[in-house]
C-alpha cells in the first residue's frame, strides 16, 4: 500500500472518528433555527476565512503544530449541528458538499507538513542535498498553495450556494 494511501485512510478515519465522538459528545443548544441567507459577498469573505485559516497552518506546519490546528478542524465539524441547533443529519447532509472540501484543503497540508519533516530529517542526518529542499519549496509554490486556493474558493461557492440552501431548505 503506498504512503499516500495510508495517510488518505489514517487522515480520514481520524477525522470521522473525531466528528462523530464530538458530535455524541456536543450538547444540544436550544435555538430558533434562524438560517441567514448567504449571497455572493458571502463567498468571498468565507474563502478569505478559510483560506488565511489553511495559509496559517502551511505556516506553522514544520512545527507540527499545524496538526493540532488540523484537529480542531475536526472538532469543530462535530460540535456544528449542536452550535447551529439542528438536526446532526441535516447538518451533515447539507454541508457535505463544501465540507469535503475543506477536508482534502485540511489533507494537502498535513501531507505537506509530513513530507517537509521527511525532507528536513533527511537533509539534517546527511542523506539528502539542498536541492531537494527547493525542490519541496517549488513544489510548494507551484502545486500545494495553488491546489488549496482552488479547494477553499469551490468551497466557499458551495457553502453559499448549496449547503446554504439545504439547510433553508429543511429546517
Amino acid at each position: 500500500m503506498s504512503n499516500l494511501r495510508v495517510y488518505l485512510i489514517m487522515f480520514f478515519s481520524i477525522a470521522f472518528a473525531t466528528i462523530l465522538i464530538t458530535n455524541l459528545l456536543a450538547q444540544p443548544q436550544e435555538t430558533d433555527h434562524v438560517i441567514f441567507t448567504l449571497n455572493y459577498k458571502h463567498v468571498i469573505d468565507i474563502f478569505l476565512l478559510n483560506l488565511f485559516y489553511m495559509l496559517i497552518l502551511l505556516l506553522f506546519s514544520i512545527t507540527g503544530i499545524s496538526l493540532i490546528l488540523i484537529f480542531k478542524v475536526f472538532i469543530t465539524i462535530g460540535q456544528g449541528p449542536s452550535i447551529v441547533g439542528i438536526d446532526p443529519l441535516i447538518y451533515y447532509s447539507a454541508s457535505l458538499t463544501h465540507g469535503i472540501g475543506e477536508l482534502m484543503a485540511c489533507f494537502i497540508v498535513f501531507i505537506f507538513s509530513i513530507n517537509q519533516w521527511k525532507v528536513w530529517i533527511r537533509y539534517f542526518n546527511g542523506k539528502s542535498e539542498k536541492n531537494e529542499i527547493k525542490k519541496l519549496y517549488l513544489v510548494f509554490l507551484k502545486k500545494v498553495i495553488p491546489a488549496i486556493i482552488i479547494i477553499v474558493f469551490i468551497s466557499s461557492i458551495c457553502e453559499v450556494y448549496i449547503s446554504n440552501k439545504l439547510i433553508q431548505l429543511f429546517i
